[in-house]
């Protein structure tokens, strides 16, 4: 599927999470995979403010493109659209902006089994429009606040996409995205606040359905315990929990799970953090027919570093327990298609998967290459130079599963282009193995004039609820946008 979207949005970060901030200077950069998704964030160590004014940016577009996506029914033909998506975007810097557009993808060629009585008005595909979910699409993103900005109270609101999604440690939720099925396009919403000693985050897949919903409180011990600055940021206990009705995007079996962690900062400097940390959980409300306990923990460490004004690094090694239906970082990067089947195409939905009561290795690595805040460059500093963000995710279980994720962001110099892709595999050593994989090329050949191709796997959950057709897309386009200020 084509998709554009200029990504607006800065997701806030607690001092103890390892997930990465987007970048602003990445816009209009998007990834597809049959739905539309955010560029991928770079990571930023310790953002400043007070340089350069912000000035308020006006941005609107047009992209028309030619689609062919299968028509995500067993033994299906390829189809053909003609997509025009109109943008509108106001940025007023990290603190405030937001984007609107929808993709509109007229079916222009319909091969068997025929499709366009589904359709609107015999051309708009039906699938795109047919629950009250899919018009969160509208809301491509919305930023208001920021929890990093000392000029401002200490919270943040953020709805549109959601990618690479993570919640605290990512116990529960890991490198979620919202967008993994091409006939659902909801628009997420978290808010993050500070009270005291206290940060809570809350975070909601779908706002228009009951989907997804999770959120955290976590205790600062040391602001808690003592007026000594030096031990604040130090010491946290966190809850967690999360619960998926599982009633947008085709119905699925519900799901919910709590998690305790606690964490400590081992060493830390102005450029690097290195912490420690182990935790537990549980999945609630559901029977075990395995007589599997539905129980883990995990224990682990994770560093953050910005090693020169241009690079940051950061990683985390973790081992874990797993056991009946509870299996940390459930809810990650392939969820959106797991909840169907859980590995492979046709192997019943994520909520009924029993797992061995085992242990598992966990790793997770990320490098962000480029300006540390590009904000902060003068227009003697243009072209603004490239800036790479990569990272990698993966989980090899004891009795022989490896499960990953890749996500890969390359803006090219001159702000003239983007490269982005993202790539999973589930159950990669076994004989019914899912690989997915998406990637999306942009150029801009002159000043309002940009080429766009797309290209990828794609995954239609089917009627039964309990299985996947797979397929292939491509796309290729034009695209116009003015600014102003």
């Amino acid at each position: 599927m084509v998709t554009s979207l200029l990504v607006l949005s800065l997701l806030a970060q607690a001092s103890q999470d390892m997930q990465a901030q987007p970048d602003p200077s990445l816009a209009p950069y998007p990834a597809g995979n049959g739905s539309s998704q955010s560029a991928y964030p770079a990571p930023s160590f310790s953002p400043s403010y007070g340089g350069a004014p912000v000035h308020t940016k006006f941005r609107g577009g047009l992209e028309a493109t030619a689609l062919s996506m299968p028509s995500g029914t067993p033994g299906g033909s390829m189809d053909v659209y003609a997509v025009a998506l109109p943008i509108l975007a106001v940025d007023s810097g990290e603190d405030f902006g937001f984007e609107l557009g929808a993709e509109l993808r007229l079916r222009v060629f319909d091969a068997p089994p025929l499709q366009k009585d589904e359709d609107i008005h015999g051309l708009l595909r039906g699938r795109d429009w047919d629950e009250t979910s899919d018009f969160g699409q509208i809301l491509r993103s919305l930023r208001v606040g920021s929890e990093s900005n000392p000029e401002l109270p200490p919270i943040a609101f953020r709805a549109g996409v959601a990618e690479l999604k993570t919640v605290g440690h990512g116990h529960l939720v890991s490198r979620y995205t919202n967008q993994g099925n091409p006939d659902y396009h909801p628009a997420s919403a978290s808010l993050a606040f500070s009270v005291g000693p206290t940060r809570t985050e809350l975070f909601a897949s779908d706002i228009l359905a009951g989907r997804l919903f999770a959120g955290e409180v976590a205790l600062d011990i040391g602001r808690l315990a003592t007026p000594n600055e030096s031990q604040w940021d130090r010491y946290h206990v966190a809850l967690s929990a999360a619960h998926d009705f599982g009633l947008a995007g085709y119905s699925t079996p519900p799901i919910t799970m709590a998690q305790l962690d606690a964490d400590a900062t081992a060493y830390r400097n102005d450029r690097v953090k290195v912490s420690g940390y182990l935790g537990g959980g549980a999945r609630l409300l559901q029977a075990t027919p395995s007589g599997v306990p539905s129980f883990g923990a995990e224990a682990g460490f994770e560093a953050l570093g910005q090693v020169s004004p241009s690079v940051t690094l950061g990683g985390r090694l973790e081992g874990r327990k797993q056991g009946g239906g509870f299996r940390p970082g459930l809810f990650n990067a392939t969820y959106e298609l797991s909840r169907f089947s859980a590995r492979g195409f046709s192997f019943g939905p994520i909520a009924n998967e029993q797992l061995p009561d085992d242990f598992s290795g966990y790793a997770e690595f990320q490098v962000g290459y480029g300006p540390a805040d590009v904000s902060e460059l003068s227009e003697s500093d243009m072209p603004i130079p490239p800036r790479i963000f990569g990272t990698v995710a993966a989980e090899y279980y004891v009795w022989g599963r490896l499960d990953g994720d890749v996500a890969l962001s390359v803006r090219f110099p001159g702000n003239r282009g983007t490269l982005i892709a993202r790539f999973a595999a589930i159950d990669a050593l076994s004989n019914a193995p899912r690989f997915q994989g998406s990637g999306e090329l942009r150029y801009r050949f002159a000043k309002s004039f940009y080429v766009v191709a797309t290209g990828g796997t794609v995954f239609f959950p089917q009627a039964d609820h309990a299985s996947l057709v797979r397929g292939a897309f491509g796309s290729i386009g034009f695209g116009a946008d003015f600014e102003r200020r």
